[in-house]
This record gives C-alpha cells, structure tokens and sequence, in this order.
C-alpha cells in the first residue's frame, strides 16, 4: 500500500462528503464537483499503477469497467439518478481497488455501492416503526384505504407515511393514485420527477432519499471496515 493511496482515499472523501452535502440541500450537485475531483485524482491514480505498482493496472482498470458499466445500468434503470451514477464513476477512476478493510473483492467502488444499498434499509425499516407508533397512538393512517389488503399497507408502511402537514416537507412524492372514487387506492410506481411536484392535501408520501449520502456511508464504511456482507458473515460466525 503506498502513501499515495491513502492520499486519493482522503482527498476523495472529501469530495464525496462536500457532493452529499449539496445531495441533502437540494438534491443536486454541481458537475464541477466531479470534474474537480477526476482532473486532482486521475493523474495520481495512473500515477500510482502505471509506475509505482504497475502489477495492479489491470485489475483497476477491470474495476473501472465494470463499475461503470454498472453505475450506468443503474441509471438507464432508473434506481438511481445522474449524479449517483457520476459518483460511482468518479469512484472508479479515482481509487478503483481496495486495499485495506475485510473484502471479499478488491473493488472499492462495487464495494461501496453494496454498502451504500444496504445503509439505505435504515430508511423504510425507520418508516415502518414511525407508522406503527403512529397507529398505537391512535391515528388512523389508512382511513380511505379499505378496499387495500394488508401486504399493501405493510408496503406503504416501508416506503412512505400519511402526511397531514407538508408545509415544511421538500422532496416528497405521493403515493396515491388519481380516482374520483370514495376508495383511495396506493401507487407504489414513483418517478424521480415525480419528488419535485408539491403535495396537496392529506395524502400518502414518500421521501426522496439523498442517494448520495448513503453512497457516502457505504464509501466509508469500504475504507475502513471493508464489504458488509463479509463484516456480516464475521459477526455471525463469532
């Protein structure tokens, strides 16, 4: 491990966290944040594999193939936005293997995108239990919703909440259909475009996660810990 890897990890966290700041403000950051960071972290990456470890080229330039190939089929996707994609990518070409922490795969940035999915389960598992106190405090959340079956609601439960007061709320997205019928019905079929729209009324809704900031949990938590799943496995198995 050089002196250098450890520079482009610092360095690209800092980017990272400055690009999930924006991320949680207004969910959009700037091109320039990843145009900076490329053009800084680059040149030290082909710096590092091209003359000081040489024996490690192809395997990061096979992380930073794969990788964005698969950021891009995220996208085209549509499991998560452009600029998710960007840091994935940026990722890639700034620091394409991991070389310290638990791993399974020498891929920092598949690495990060794995634990950067399994850091967002925190959101619908938090819904979950915000609704279920909601309901033992007596609201009604699923007045209007009679004609729902039971796994529906638990699903609306995971993904969103009745909100009553959206004065305040910013990047939400309805989860209801459109009917003229005195039975409303859930939509679970959400749009990015669909969480810059405002709500009206009383209504079921889902919150836009700032993908960027869990991206940037999961890259954190590669660098220091390693994969999840292997920390997972090691904690189970004692």
């Amino acid at each position: 491990m050089s002196g250098l890897y450890e520079l482009r990890l610092l360095l690209l966290g800092g980017f990272l966290a400055y690009a999930s700041y924006q991320d949680y403000i207004r969910r959009e950051i700037d091109d320039e944040v990843w145009l900076l960071c490329t053009s800084i972290l680059l040149p030290m990456t082909l710096y590092d594999y091209l003359l000081l470890r040489s024996d490690l080229l192809l395997l990061s330039l096979f992380s930073i193939v794969t990788s964005a190939l698969l950021s891009l089929l995220f996208y085209f996707g549509r499991l998560y936005g452009g600029a998710d994609c960007k840091a994935i990518v940026t990722i890639a070409l700034s620091a394409p293997l991991m070389e310290s922490g638990g791993r399974t795969l020498p891929f920092l940035p598949l690495s990060t995108m794995i634990n950067g999915l399994v850091a967002t389960t925190v959101v619908p598992i938090g819904l979950l239990v915000y609704n279920v106190y909601r309901i033992v405090r007596g609201e009604r959340l699923f007045d209007g919703f009679e004609g729902e079956g039971v796994g529906r609601k638990v699903l609306a439960s995971l993904l969103g909440t009745r909100v009553r007061d959206h004065s305040k709320l910013k990047f939400w997205a309805s989860m209801e259909s459109p009917s003229n019928l005195s039975t409303r019905s859930f939509k679970f079929s959400m749009k990015i475009d669909d969480f810059g729209q405002a709500l009206r009324g009383d209504m079921w809704a889902t919150p836009g996660i700032p993908l960027l900031v869990f991206i940037t949990i999961g890259y954190l938590i590669a660098v220091v810990w390693g994969d999840v799943f292997l920390i997972i496995v090691r904690l189970l198995g004692g």
